[in-house]
C-alpha cells in the first residue's frame, strides 16, 4: 500500500479496493505473531479474524495520526465484537499477576 513519496497529489481515491487487493499482504505473519505471544504454536486464525485485527491495527496507526477508518468511507471497519475482546484481553492481562510476587517486590 505504499505511494511514491515526495509526489504531490498521491490520494487514494478507493481506498476499500486498497483494502480488499492488499490485506492479506499485511496479515502474513499475523497468526505466527500470535502463536509466539500465546505461547501456542496451534493457534490459527479464520479470514474474519485476520481482517478484523488488521483492520483494528490500520485504525490504531491512522488514530496516532488524528483520522480514522470512518473518514474514508466505504472502509470497513473492525468488528465492535473484537475490539471488546481485545479490550478484555488486555484488562486480563493486567489483572493477571500474582499476589505474593508483587508483596515480595513491594517490600
Amino acid at each position: 500500500m505504499r505511494l511514491p513519496v515526495g509526489q504531490p497529489g498521491n490520494k487514494v481515491g478507493q481506498p476499500e479496493l486498497l483494502w480488499d487487493r492488499h490485506w492479506e499482504d499485511h496479515s502474513d505473519d499475523l497468526d505466527r505473531r500470535l502463536q509466539r505471544e500465546h505461547q501456542n504454536p496451534e493457534l490459527t486464525l479464520s479470514v474474519t479474524q485476520r481482517k478484523n485485527i488488521c483492520l483494528y491495527e490500520l485504525e490504531l496507526i491512522m488514530c496516532k495520526n488524528g483520522r480514522s477508518l470512518m473518514d474514508y468511507p466505504p472502509m470497513p471497519l473492525p468488528s465492535s465484537d473484537m475490539l471488546l475482546q481485545l479490550r478484555n484481553r488486555l484488562i486480563r492481562e493486567q489483572l493477571d499477576y500474582d499476589i505474593s510476587t508483587e508483596a515480595k517486590t513491594f517490600r
